[in-house]
């Protein structure tokens, strides 16, 4: 076929769109387990400061009314405010002007977004500081100490394992708590929360689906996601 010998692309129109791409960012799941209670008087270079108390026991009182005292003793933890994290950057009045996208307030979420990222990469990274936890002997007998390897046939004994710990450790749960967005101080009773990666989520709807129960047909059938144990 010959070349076309009109040479009029030039005055072809082009369409900018009016809007950004969609972008998808990481959700934070900090909110649901930190605690907030003394973040308005935090600043960097503070220390908070916390005690917990020591376990006191009963003894047997003696015959004549005698008895023993115990020490008591209050252990001291410290947390030291030393991070200060910022996503900043520079647009120029004229060119905020001229652009016919919102550029400031896009670039300005998806700063916000990389903070608060951070700050959960942070918080979820003290993990291995825990001093109790699950590990390959509590759910699967194995070695005490390693990692637990997630299959279609263990996954809901994380559960239950976990909620068995907590209990033993005196923890009260209040199973019929709701999750509102932001935790809240609830002295005595408070609920459970579990971060799940996608492919632990993945291992526990794939253990659910296709199962001859109530809770099986509710996933299998309406997508159902939300409380589980």
């Amino acid at each position: 076929m010959a070349a076309n010998p009109n040479t009029i692309s030039a005055g072809i129109k082009e369409t900018w769109a009016k809007a950004y791409q969609i972008t998808h960012h990481k959700t934070p799941v900090y909110p649901a387990f930190a605690n907030f209670r003394l973040a308005a008087d935090l600043k960097k270079g503070d220390t908070v400061n916390r005690h917990y108390r020591n376990t006191l026991v009963a003894y047997d009182m003696g015959g004549d009314g005698s008895y023993q005292r115990q020490a008591i003793t209050d252990t001291q933890e410290q947390l030291v405010i030393n991070k200060e994290k910022e996503a900043s950057f520079y647009i120029k009045e004229l060119d905020e002007i001229q652009n016919h996208l919102p550029t400031r307030k896009a670039h300005a979420l998806d700063s916000s977004a990389a903070i608060f990222n951070q700050i959960d990469g942070d918080i979820l990274g003290e993990y291995d500081q825990f001093t109790n936890d699950l590990d390959d002997a509590d759910v699967t007998g194995g070695t005490d100490g390693n990692g637990i390897t997630i299959t279609t046939s263990n996954v809901r004994k994380l559960f239950s394992r976990a909620l068995k710990k907590m209990q033993r450790d005196n923890v009260r749960l209040d199973n019929n708590a709701k999750f509102s967005g932001f935790r809240k101080e609830d002295f005595g009773q408070s609920r459970g929360v579990a971060v799940l990666s996608p492919d632990l989520y993945q291992m526990l709807l794939e253990s659910l689906d296709g199962k001859e129960t109530a809770l099986g047909d509710k996933v299998g059938i309406n997508g159902h996601q939300g409380r589980y144990f």
